[in-house]
C-alpha cells in the first residue's frame, strides 16, 4: 500500500467514525427529546378517575405516581425501537389498558411521543418464555437508565418496579433488591438480584411491541 492509499483508507475510517458518532449523537437527542415530551403529557382525565375507582385507597397524589409509572414504560418503548418491552406494575398495567381506550388520542400519543404505534400483548400469549423475559430485561435496564441506578447492582428499585409494594397494590407484583440473604426465598416477592444480569426468571404481566397502524 503507497502513501496515496494509505490517505485514503485512513480518510474513510475517520469519516466512518465521524458518521457513528454522529448517529450516536443523533440517538441521544432523540431519547432527550422523547423523555421531555412524554414526561410533558398530559393523560385524559378519564383515567386517573379509572385508577382511584379500581384502587379508591389511593392519594391524588399516589395516582400520580401510577401515572408516572405508565410514562417510564413509554420511554422504555420508545428507546428500544420497538423491541417487545415487559410491564412489571399490575396498576400502572391497568392505566395502560384505560389509555388504549382513547383510540384516537393513543394512536396520536403513539405517533407523536415514541414513533410507532405501540401494540398490547397480554402475558403468556406469545407462547415464547424467551420473548417475554427479554422484554422484561429491557424494561429493567431502561427504568434503570431513567433513573441511573446501576442495573447489575441497583442500591433501589426504579418506580415501575416499586409501586405495587410503596402503593400497597392487591395482587400486585412485588419486587425486592434481596429476598436471600442465607434465609432462603421470601415467599410471594421477586427477587432483583437474581435478574440484575438475567432477568428470565420472572415475568411481567403484559408487553408491548412496535407495530404499524
Amino acid at each position: 500500500m503507497d502513501a496515496f492509499d494509505y490517505f485514503i483508507c485512513i480518510t474513510l475510517i475517520a469519516l466512518g467514525f465521524c458518521g457513528i458518532l454522529k448517529l450516536i449523537g443523533r440517538e441521544g437527542k432523540r431519547r432527550d427529546l422523547a423523555l421531555k415530551n412524554i414526561d410533558a403529557y398530559v393523560f385524559p382525565n378519564s383515567i386517573s378517575r379509572s385508577i382511584s375507582k379500581k384502587y379508591p385507597h389511593l392519594t391524588r397524589e399516589e395516582i400520580d405516581s401510577v401515572l408516572s409509572g405508565l410514562k417510564q414504560f413509554f420511554y422504555a418503548c420508545c428507546i428500544c425501537k420497538g423491541k417487545s418491552v415487559g410491564m412489571p406494575s399490575r396498576s400502572v398495567d391497568y392505566a395502560w389498558h384505560k389509555f388504549i381506550l382513547h383510540t384516537k388520542e393513543y394512536k396520536k400519543f403513539c405517533k407523536n411521543n415514541i414513533g410507532w404505534f405501540v401494540h398490547h400483548t397480554p402475558a403468556g400469549s406469545s407462547g415464547e418464555k424467551t420473548v417475554e423475559s427479554e422484554g422484561t430485561k429491557r424494561i429493567w435496564i431502561t427504568c434503570c437508565l431513567t433513573e441511573n441506578i446501576d442495573q447489575r447492582k441497583p442500591k433501589s428499585l426504579p418506580l415501575l418496579f416499586s409501586l405495587a409494594s410503596v402503593l400497597n397494590i392487591q395482587d400486585g407484583l412485588i419486587f425486592i433488591l434481596d429476598s436471600h440473604p442465607g434465609n432462603g426465598i421470601v415467599p410471594g416477592v421477586d427477587c432483583i438480584s437474581d435478574y440484575s444480569t438475567d432477568s428470565s426468571s420472572f415475568s411481567s404481566c403484559s408487553s408491548c411491541s412496535g407495530g404499524g397502524d
